[in-house]
């Protein structure tokens, strides 16, 4: 096997609780650093310490700490959330929590080894201002002061900071987005979400949450987003699999069929199927012929996490993210759409421009010298690499019919 199979198999031995495998040592540190560049480390990291010979590793004390800081953190940002929780029932508000703590409960005993960088919630725009007041008095601050109206209905979340637990949280008034097109698609199949919602109870907390199919439909579509972007690594990819694993009983998959169809995300979704099957120890079902998983497989690795780490992933995310827009609008101009972005398009990072339109060519300067400031150093090198990252995920989307 070579190092991405074994590295699947150790994910497969923790999420199903199945032996530890014998490694060498070269191979495991291989492992822990593809375990780092996708932020599932605590996971690989306590299925490795159930062999003896792994603990003899100088390895071992190097990762030790590292891997207590993160577990430890994420469970004071677990309890900051619930405590937060409980701050929107004493108020009365019930907001919908989507993936990251609801997430983790999948991973049972390990749930703090699998890290979230922030807490989502989903909220009726009328409800904002009584959101806002709850984080406030507990503490969170907001990363813009003045919310309107017009933002709540177009912007895709709104983030506040939690100094002393280190929690971030995003309210969000739509839970994918409305950049594009495509994304424009995915938003609509949520809209009655908190019409049929789901309670559960975690660490003691009453939560609330989508159902399962919504809930199954937005993590896939979330993950789908990801891959019309920078990417998605494997850490999505389990998210997706436990969930169907957990819950494929109360999940309504004809619909979920239905609605990626729509989206053109069928085909993808299938291979994340077959991808389980084959890698990660699962056993659903086909619900398709296998498509292309080798090369899913591939550009998920190589992506990381969120494929977003180095400065030529983030140029290449633009590149196909514009590329997808110019093919569904069936025009080129792919360059002048990259130095001259819609307002649509930086309306997330330039919110004053929803209504403030006429500030665009400012925001289009200030990003010209933001890139300008950056390190000049090896500066072509990586605008090569950014575009045969995109030229290659854009093939990719090709044949799952995107493009």
């Amino acid at each position: 096997m070579n190092t991405t199979e074994i590295f699947l198999v150790i994910l497969d031995a923790a999420i199903h609780n199945k032996p530890a495998v014998v490694l060498e040592n070269e191979k495991c540190m291989e492992c822990l650093a593809m375990a780092q560049a996708h932020n599932v480390l605590p996971l690989v990291f306590e299925k490795l310490c159930e062999r003896e010979e792994f603990l003899a590793l100088p390895a071992f004390e190097a990762y030790l700490g590292s891997v207590m800081g993160i577990v430890a953190a994420q469970a004071q940002r677990t309890d900051a959330f619930l405590n937060l929780y409980q701050g929107f029932l004493d108020a009365e508000i019930h907001p919908i929590v989507i993936k990251g703590i609801v997430c983790r409960q999948l991973y049972g005993e390990l749930c703090d080894h699998r890290p979230s960088g922030d807490e989502d919630i989903l909220i009726r725009k009328a409800d904002f201002e009584q959101t806002r007041a709850v984080m406030e008095a507990q503490g969170f601050v907001p990363e813009r002061e003045e919310i309107t109206e017009n933002q709540l209905e177009e912007l895709q979340e709104i983030t506040f900071y939690q100094s002393s637990s280190g929690l971030t949280v995003e309210v969000h008034t739509n839970p994918i987005g409305k950049e594009n097109d495509i994304l424009y698609r995915m938003n609509d199949c949520f809209q009655k979400v908190f019409d049929h919602p789901k309670k559960m109870t975690i660490d003691g907390t009453t939560v609330w949450t989508m159902n399962d199919t919504d809930h199954f439909l937005f993590l896939i579509l979330h993950t789908f987003k990801h891959m019309l972007g920078c990417g998605f690594g494997i850490r999505q990819v389990m998210d997706v699999l436990l969930y169907y694993e957990r819950h494929e009983l109360e999940i309504d998959i004809v619909y979920v069929m239905e609605m990626l169809e729509k989206v053109r995300a069928k085909k993808f979704f299938s291979d994340l199927i077959h991808l389980g099957n084959q890698y990660l120890g699962f056993h659903f079902t086909p619900l398709e012929e296998r498509h292309y998983v080798e090369e899913l497989l591939a550009e998920m690795m190589k992506n990381g996490t969120f494929g977003n780490v180095t400065q030529a992933q983030q140029i290449a995310g633009t590149m196909t993210v514009i590329s997808i827009e110019c093919a569904n609008r069936k025009t080129g101009a792919k360059w002048i759409r990259m130095i001259f972005p819609s307002q649509k398009k930086l309306m997330s990072g330039y919110p004053e421009l929803l209504e403030k339109p006429w500030l665009l060519p400012i925001c289009w300067v200030k990003r010209w010298i933001k890139f300008l400031r950056r390190k000049t150093e090896n500066r072509g090198q990586w605008i090569v690499e950014s575009i045969k990252i995109s030229e290659r995920r854009i093939e990719l989307l090709k044949k799952y019919d995107v493009l």
